[in-house]
């Protein structure tokens, strides 16, 4: 799934640059193209992909690990860095997953220094504490897949629920309609599903 959807395919200079910021730990510097070094390099060789979940890992644990000091979330230097070896680890062992938007948007412009223009969400500033119209996408990106339009909505009119629970929500993820809003009602469609009767087979 990494190979094939999350790693980011495109824009990933070959050479990159740490970003000095004196109130950063040198280790949670984000990273930029290093111009001088990628005009060494021929034109065809610049920019590549991500290659390996280590660069994936690093990219998403790194992010949040950044905005977490930027937001002032830990006491010390030495929790940033535990928080973060720590996600890198769960993240390698699939002990936690991030969702399919985190993968796409999260960590580009920490880790690569990619950008782009704002995809029409708002975030509230961690500063400010602010609703903000996001300006520029990819420094505050939208990693949200489902969203709640209201107290009684249950996401069926613009797309499936993200089931919590594993072996109901693939085999519901095989019917249509879209199952009704609770794991419970999911599981009962599931046993009725011939997907799932085929796997319990």
């Amino acid at each position: 799934m990494l190979a094939q959807k999350y790693f980011r395919k495109a824009g990933v200079a070959a050479r990159l640059k740490k970003v000095e910021e004196e109130t950063v730990p040198s280790w949670l510097w984000r990273s930029v193209p290093d111009t001088d070094a990628l005009a060494a390099l021929p034109e065809n060789e610049r920019f590549v992909s991500e290659l390996s979940a280590k660069q994936g890992s690093n990219r998403l644990a790194g992010c949040w690990t950044y905005w977490g000091w930027k937001g002032n979330y830990f006491s010390s230097e030495e929790d940033a860095s535990a928080f973060f070896d720590e996600l890198r680890f769960m993240l390698a062992k699939q002990m936690v997953a991030a969702n399919s938007p985190q993968w796409f948007n999260t960590g580009l412009h920490w880790a690569y220094g990619v950008d782009g223009p704002g995809q029409g969400h708002y975030y509230v500033d961690p500063f400010t504490g602010k609703l903000t119209k996001s300006k520029i996408g990819l420094r505050a990106p939208q990693p949200h897949a489902c969203f709640i339009q209201g107290v009684g909505d249950d996401l069926r009119q613009r797309g499936r629920h993200q089931w919590t629970s594993g072996s109901a929500r693939r085999a519901c993820s095989n019917t249509a309609p879209a199952p009704a809003p609770t794991s419970r009602a999911c599981a009962a469609k599931a046993k009725s599903c011939p997907a799932a009767a085929a796997r319990r087979a």
